[in-house]
């Protein structure tokens, strides 16, 4: 829908236009809202075809940012979170390859901006919930990652993630049926493997751990063990 001089609100005009000419629902992601002048048309035009809106989160901030290092991601403030490194420490930039190479990807963290990283990830939720009813949007909910793929990991967790898809789908006017849910994510029960340690993935771990329990106890639940 794009085109040049237009800017993202031309383009998302086009978009709605085009799905409610055709009767069919327009889904959009946008990794965090911004309540800026580059936004306004697309805010206004979102508002006015009453979007519904729900917040994804990945809840264990620690999982995140291991993620982003190893997927070469820094952060937009330019503060740093860390580098990949393979199983012997030494720095490599395989990044979104890493998933096709048969090196394994650890990220090395920067301790000195562990807990800021940490607690700016965990106030994801909040904040654009905030941003939402401020710039007019409708009340939005959290679903957590965590619950919509734990039957992957478990069968005793397929009730948790089926719960969590409706939560998800309520939270877009849309009234699913649990049967329907449960008999599409069946097929992927215990699919993958449960998650590696932390100590498995983080190259400086010991440091990492001692920072947490140092600076911020309160985020230690976060480190995986086992």
């Amino acid at each position: 829908w794009y085109s040049e001089g237009d800017d993202i609100g031309d383009a998302m005009e086009k978009g709605v236009k085009e799905a409610q000419n055709e009767g069919q629902t327009l889904l959009f992601n946008n990794f965090r809202l911004k309540d800026t002048e580059q936004y306004s048309k697309m805010n206004e035009v979102m508002i006015q075809a009453k979007t519904k809106s729900v917040i994804v989160h990945r809840s264990n901030s620690l999982d995140t940012l291991v993620c982003d290092v190893r997927d070469c991601f820094q952060d937009p403030s330019g503060l740093e979170r860390g580098y990949p490194v393979d199983a012997k420490g030494n720095k490599i930039e395989l990044c979104f390859e890493r998933r096709a190479s048969t090196i394994e990807t650890l990220a090395h963290l920067e301790p000195k901006n562990l807990v800021h990283h940490l607690a700016e990830a965990a106030s994801f939720p909040d904040e654009q919930a905030s941003m939402l009813k401020k710039l007019g949007y409708a009340p939005a909910k959290t679903v957590l990652v965590e619950n919509l793929f734990a039957f992957e990991y478990s069968r005793s967790n397929l009730e948790k993630s089926v719960a969590e898809w409706e939560l998800l789908y309520e939270s877009l006017g849309v009234k699913a049926d649990p049967q329907i849910i449960r008999d599409y994510l069946t097929p992927d029960v215990e699919s993958r493997d449960r998650p590696k340690k932390h100590s498995e993935v983080i190259d400086n771990y010991k440091v990492i751990h001692h920072t947490l329990v140092d600076q911020a106890k309160e985020l230690c639940w976060m480190i995986r063990r086992e």
